[in-house]
């Protein structure tokens, strides 16, 4: 058996919306005939992501709400049609709140059997219409006192192009430490 994992969504450079995406499994007999009437599991894995692209190598890029918990899951066993297809409906609309990277990972298993054929697929996933970029003339982990950092934004959407972005606001975020001793009072 041959077996073959893709999205519904067009491939783009840059990352795909959630909305209404799902997982499309096509499994074939090893002569390219539909295998028909398969069991396939599917499973996703969700994983925070920072994105980087290659037509941006020196600019970071954050998502607006800064996502910090992944998730697996084991989707509902499906079974191949005539043509050896089956689809996953992913039901990201609700979940995604940032950027992510997404992994389906699906398995069609031979009939009455439990040897299998495994295929995956991944893209990275997020409901913004753009992305931030930042590139900073020096390093943003310490900038010493009186010292002038100079930075360059873009905004890209899905396609990687540049694009407007309206209504942005600038956050500037500083982290004092405070080392504090006390008395024991033992």
């Amino acid at each position: 058996m041959q077996v073959k994992a893709t999205f519904n969504a067009e491939k783009t450079q840059g990352w795909v919306k959630p909305n209404g995406l799902n997982a499309q499994v096509n499994v074939q007999n090893l002569f390219g005939s539909p295998a028909q009437n398969r069991r396939v599991e599917g499973e996703i894995t969700l994983r925070p992501a920072l994105p980087s692209f290659a037509g941006y190598p020196d600019y970071t890029f954050r998502s607006r709400n800064e996502n910090r918990e992944g998730l697996n899951e084991e989707l509902p066993e499906q079974t191949s049609n005539e043509q050896g297809d089956a689809v996953f409906d992913l039901n990201l609309d609700r979940r995604i709140d940032g950027t992510y990277q997404l992994r389906f990972l699906c398995r069609a298993y031979e009939q009455g059997s439990g040897r299998n054929v495994a295929a995956q697929a991944s893209v990275m996933v997020s409901p913004e219409d753009f992305l931030v970029g930042i590139k900073a003339d020096g390093d943003l982990d310490y900038v010493e006192r009186g010292a002038a950092r100079n930075l360059n934004l873009v905004a890209v959407d899905p396609e990687l192009r540049k694009t407007g972005a309206d209504k942005l606001k600038l956050v500037i975020k500083e982290k004092k430490y405070l080392s504090v001793l006390t008395k024991d009072q033992y």
